[in-house]
């Protein structure tokens, strides 16, 4: 559905789908992608961020954020900072860090193998 306002026509869908990202996109206030503040600062300062990683998967899976959105997010902080793709540490680190709190399915990250 198309409405009109001062600025001109506003397409609803595309409204929505925007507004539904806003969560999980940088904004003015932060460099970063929601969940990865703490990981951009550790980056940023020149300390290990294996622990902000760690935080912000166990946090990001808590709140049902995907394992690739996860990674885009991730590779997207690192790219911000240092100019390259995280390391396989930091991979690691994100997606199967041990913790109280529940993780990721493993049916979303590794398939099932049969024989």
């Amino acid at each position: 559905m198309t409405t009109f306002h001062a600025e001109g026509p506003l397409d609803r869908g595309a409204d929505v789908a925007r507004f539904a990202m806003l969560g999980r996109r940088p904004t003015a206030r932060s460099a970063y992608p929601s969940g990865f503040e703490a990981v951009g600062e550790a980056l940023a300062s020149g300390h290990d961020p294996a622990e902000a990683c760690a935080v912000a998967g166990r946090e990001l899976a808590v709140d049902g954020i995907s394992v690739a959105e996860a990674l885009t997010d991730l590779r997207a902080t690192w790219l911000r900072v240092r100019g390259t793709d995280p390391p396989y540490a930091a991979l690691s680190a994100l997606v199967v860090a041990p913790g109280p709190t529940p993780r990721w399915p493993t049916s979303t990250t590794c398939p099932a193998r049969t024989r």
